[in-house]
């Protein structure tokens, strides 16, 4: 299945606000002092390489991989109204709307892709890696993220005074009761659970982290690593309670693939 009409719509819909929201460091801060240090990271030398940018958005990243002299930078998202701002973003830089289950690119057209928190709004995790793996040239590089599935398998509340996420259990020693918070295998359902997007409207889903592996292994890449990523010192400055929290609890997962 290719990505959900639900969440084209969201993001056809939130352009211009999703565009500000990510070229805000202060607003997408789990990107600034998190998520996007960590996977920078475990690039390769960029000087040179043919690099895809899988889900681009409206490509915050465009200018940061031209200073770090990449050949040529291709983007590619499935949303029209986001590579259309890409594009007003970007002139010099190719974009297509395109699905990434489905890449028009010849095989062995890149030295380098990489994607950022795109790949659960994919119920098809092996069609998406088969392609990615398809368009790379041997011996490339696949660097992305997703969110951690302990975040996307926590139980969220909210109440008057308290609100967050939950994943385990809870026994009554009196009555031998336990109550269940969360479901990370999500068995009944084969492992692969619809969850709510970033967008209010926009569809993901949960894997356990075994699911993930199988279609991995399956796709024909080898795992050269998997990061847990934690914050950065800036972030403990600035923003300590979420510092706190993420030096506990990992909300992204970031993967260092090989063809």
């Amino acid at each position: 299945m290719a990505t959900d009409p639900l969440t084209i719509d969201a993001y056809n819909k939130n352009a211009e606000k999703y565009d500000k929201f990510v070229k805000d460091p202060e607003d997408s801060l789990y990107n600034t002092y998190y998520g996007t240090p960590a996977m920078r990271a475990e690039f390769p030398p960029l000087k040179g390489l043919k690099v895809i940018s899988i889900a681009c958005g409206s490509d915050e990243d465009a200018a940061w991989f031209i200073d770090n002299k990449v050949s040529k930078l291709v983007g590619i998202d499935i949303s029209e109204k986001l590579i259309e701002i890409a594009k007003k973003n970007n002139p010099t830089i190719e974009y297509h709307v395109m699905d990434m289950e489905n890449l028009e690119f010849e095989d062995n057209s890149f030295d380098f892709a990489y994607s950022s928190l795109a790949i659960e709004y994919s119920n098809d995790w092996l069609k998406v890696l088969k392609e990615v793996y398809r368009i790379l040239k041997p011996g490339s590089l696949f660097v992305f993220s997703c969110n951690h599935p302990i975040e996307t398998a926590s139980q969220y509340f909210k109440n008057d005074n308290k609100h967050g996420a939950l994943l385990g259990r809870v026994t009554d020693d009196k009555t031998g009761n336990t109550d269940f918070y969360g479901d990370y295998l999500a068995s009944t359902e084969g492992g692969i659970r619809q969850t709510e997007g970033f967008l209010l409207g926009a569809v993901t889903y949960h894997r356990p982290i075994s699911k993930m592996l199988e279609d991995i292994i399956a796709s024909g890449f080898s795992l050269r690593k998997l990061v847990e990523p934690l914050p950065s010192k800036e972030m403990e400055t600035k923003y300590p309670d979420k510092y706190e929290k993420l030096m506990r609890i990992p909300v992204f997962i970031i993967w260092v693939l090989q063809k």
